[in-house]
């Protein structure tokens, strides 16, 4: 019952962000049709938008994988500069053997 309550909730505040939106916006436009649609939209939109799950804390990245973008950066810019040659290109920098021509 309480999830019930939840959602809900959920589509009311997503039904008043949108019609706060067509208040401030677009209440005064002679767009009859674009008006007319964009409220049935959000009428339809209220309802499926909260049964999407958004996860908002992420995780913080490795320093094992930024140590293979930082290799990435490194072998690419060599390249471009054509001043190291890459014998055995790997993501990994320890891994990476490279010496200068």
């Amino acid at each position: 019952m309480l999830a019930i309550t939840y959602y809900f909730l959920q589509v009311s505040l997503c039904s008043a962000v949108m019609f706060g939106y067509y208040w401030l916006v677009l209440r005064n436009k002679r767009f009859h049709q674009y008006n007319r649609f964009y409220l049935l939209t959000i009428a339809l939109l209220s309802w499926v938008v909260p049964l999407f799950k958004i996860q908002w804390n992420t995780q913080a990245t490795g320093g094992r994988q930024v140590m293979r973008f930082l290799a990435v950066i490194v072998v690419l810019f060599a390249f471009r500069n054509r001043n190291i040659r890459v014998i055995r290109p790997s993501l990994s920098v320890l891994s990476c053997k490279a010496y200068t021509c």
